[in-house]
């Protein structure tokens, strides 16, 4: 039994909607997965086991917009044009005007695909002297509930919540590897990995289709009894 701990650095790639997915692609950035759970692993036959729990996921991307208005005013008294003369005098002629203003703003934010999963992996653990342990796994993890925070700008250039985006609450299935150096001692085990993780199906329905990856390290400390 074990508690773990993850970051891995994300990708996403989205098909579909055209206008839609240039939008995202413009204005978001895929950041990072972290990732921390329960472990319960069951030794097999020899070296191999299997591995299963309960985690805590969440996908992070930075979203930045900038944002246009224009106004415009009537000024009754505005400089329309200057004559130079050549005795070196000047003609203001004076009129009615528009001045145009463009405001513009930047906006910075960040998105959260928050969920829980249950992951299983199948691996192998071999000795590497009296305290060292060398494993390989895989596995695949379902998502049992999840929740999004942030918005994004829709095909019409309209701000749109995440929320109401059409990504799955549920049944996000990703498949993951890993290996993992441990040090092993009395019992306990303290061991660091590189991973890495893909969905299986598409996360969004939201007139595009979206698969999201991670590749990162952890630690994982586990208590044998």
């Amino acid at each position: 039994m074990g508690a773990f701990s993850e970051y891995g650095f994300a990708s996403a790639t989205r098909s579909g909607a055209v206008d839609l997915v240039d939008i995202r692609a413009d204005e978001e950035q895929v950041l990072d997965l972290t990732r921390n759970g329960l472990l319960i692993r069951r030794q097999l036959v020899g070296p191999w086991y299997v591995e299963s729990g309960l985690a805590f996921g969440q996908w992070t991307d930075k979203k930045e917009a900038i944002y246009k208005t224009t106004t415009e005013t009537i000024d009754s008294n505005m400089l329309l044009e200057q004559i130079f003369f050549a005795d070196s005098t000047v003609q203001e002629i004076y009129g009615e005007g528009i001045i145009t203003t463009i405001h513009t703003r930047e906006e910075v934010a960040y998105n959260r695909y928050q969920f829980l999963e249950i992951p299983v992996e199948f691996g192998g653990r071999w000795s590497l002297g009296e305290s060292l342990r060398l494993g390989f796994s895989a596995g695949a993890s379902f998502s049992l509930f999840g929740r999004q925070t942030g918005s994004i700008t829709d095909g019409l250039g309209n701000s749109l919540l995440l929320k109401d985006a059409g990504y799955r609450s549920a049944g996000v299935l990703s498949g993951m590897g890993r290996v993992e150096l441990a040090y092993v001692k009395n019992g306990w085990s303290i061991g660091v990995n590189a991973h890495a993780r893909s969905t299986l199906n598409f996360m969004d329905t939201y007139g595009f289709d979206e698969r999201r990856r991670a590749v990162g390290i952890g630690l994982a400390i586990r208590k044998s009894f």
